[in-house]
């Protein structure tokens, strides 16, 4: 039944997705043909129009994919909206692109950005329908919640956050007796397996693999770094060689000249934003614009991260290091909106220059903050295997108040597979992310290093 829903669910979301896009389509394919095409010297006809707007629509499904919009049972649609249109405005610019090079000059741009605004709206109205649709057709899922010792309540509340999607029917201890938790996994066809020690774990996969049962899993570090090795067969059985290279040569060569050619980009395409903002933090309080303070990056080695300030001068003067909370008194008006639209970031654009971070890469972390989390448990360093970045796993799909076990292991995730192309997706991404709030959101007040309660693992 659940294996028939989602294959209804992937044809459902393909059909909604080529759907969506053609209309999208057809809006720019007006624009086009009654004010640009008459402005090139040689007009296009009939196949010449069907090829400029197919190479729009493959390009316009090939950045909708990427950000993500074709995980509609993933994602919620307020986030899937906003991916779709930043694909939206990204396939514009490539469109504008093209009419300049085939006209041999700059158009005028207020038709497209006309049409932008419309298809944006369009996108917007396009996934609330769907939205509602969504519930009518896809109920939640009833699932068997197994749990690890002393994570039930963390891993309900975490299914509680995507009601849209599970339901849970039932909860089981997975230390229970293995004959109940077999009759329990007979009575559900969805599975959920949250934070079980490995032994366990093995028993209830092969159970449910031989019952063809859907499993979700929430891996171990184990399983993240099982998962990034690499298939050899030397004889006649596979093997999986883990090499411990965190990033090649060539890797390494690569990421670091796109680092360099975004950063002097970045610098001097935004240099007036820079202007902007400092003066703003200067004159609300007449104190320093900018911020700095230790952190760590590959290697554990410690470097001067720069930051626009965001808090009251000398916000930590009593020693003690801590998160920002939800609603914290030390952060300025001008901070509150340079965090919110992430502006307070910008200034990283030179330790990224200098070599001390990456744009794509786990989150710094000061050194005492990690001497803390490292205490409960030892894999945290595993994340300085490459250099600390501006964005990543952790920051695209985790929020500000993420436990720092689970931030782990996104970036550990990061680090198994990690590719230019990778690191190309997760910058494009990055655009969806400032432009929601749920990872900008504070720790708890009572969370002074977001550690919590949770725990190391196998």
């Amino acid at each position: 039944m659940y294996g028939r829903q989602e294959n209804r669910r992937g044809i459902y979301d393909s059909l909604t997705l080529l759907l969506g896009i053609g209309i999208k389509t057809t809006l720019l394919a007006a624009v086009w043909v009654f004010y640009y095409n008459p402005l090139i010297q040689i007009p296009f006809w009939t196949k010449g129009n069907y090829f400029i707007l197919a190479l729009y629509f493959l390009i316009l499904h090939f950045l909708t994919k990427e950000y993500g919009e074709q995980k509609a049972g993933c994602l919620k649609r307020s986030s899937i909206w906003v991916s779709g249109a930043v694909a939206l405005i990204l396939a514009n610019a490539v469109f504008y692109l093209e009419i300049c090079l085939l006209s041999y000059g700059f158009p005028t741009i207020w038709p497209l950005l006309a049409e932008t605004l419309l298809a944006v709206f369009f996108e917007w109205c396009w996934n609330r329908g769907l939205e509602i649709l969504d519930r009518r057709l896809f109920p939640p899922c009833q699932v068997l919640l197994i749990y690890g010792k002393g994570t039930g309540e963390e891993a309900v509340e975490k299914l509680g956050e995507r009601k849209d999607c599970f339901q849970i029917g039932e909860t089981a201890d997975a230390l229970e007796e293995l004959k109940k938790l077999y009759e329990a996994i007979d009575r559900y066809e969805v599975l959920m397996l949250w934070n079980i020690e490995a032994e366990r774990k093995s028993r209830i996969l092969k159970y449910a693999y031989q019952r063809n049962r859907s499993i979700y899993v929430l891996p171990s570090v184990t399983d993240i770094i099982l998962n990034g090795m690499e298939e050899m067969y030397f004889f006649d059985a596979p093997l999986f060689l883990k090499r411990n290279l965190a990033l090649t040569l060539g890797q390494r060569f690569c990421k670091r000249l796109l680092d360099v050619v975004l950063a002097v980009l970045g610098i001097v395409l935004l240099s007036p934003l820079f202007l902007l903002v400092s003066v703003s933090i200067w004159l609300y309080d007449r104190g320093p614009v900018f911020y700095r303070q230790e952190r760590c990056t590959v290697g554990n080695r410690v470097f001067c991260i720069y930051k626009f300030r965001s808090m009251v001068v000398d916000a930590e003067k009593d020693g003690v290091a801590r998160l920002s909370a939800r609603w914290d008194s030390r952060i300025t008006p001008v901070g509150w909106f340079i965090r919110k639209t992430r502006l307070d970031e910008l200034p990283q654009f030179f330790n990224v220059l200098k070599g001390d971070m990456s744009f794509v890469g786990p989150r710094p972390e000061r050194p005492e903050i990690i001497a803390q989390y490292e205490k409960v448990f030892p894999e945290f360093a595993f994340r300085t295997k490459v250099k600390a970045g501006l964005t990543g796993y952790a920051q695209i799909y985790g929020k500000y108040n993420t436990t720092p076990y689970h931030k782990l292991k996104l970036d550990l995730f990061y680090i198994e597979h990690y590719s230019i192309w990778l690191d190309l997706k997760l910058l494009l991404q990055t655009v969806r992310i400032v432009l929601t709030k749920e990872s900008t959101e504070g720790v708890g007040e009572e969370d002074r290093t977001a550690l919590g309660k949770q725990e190391g693992e196998d």
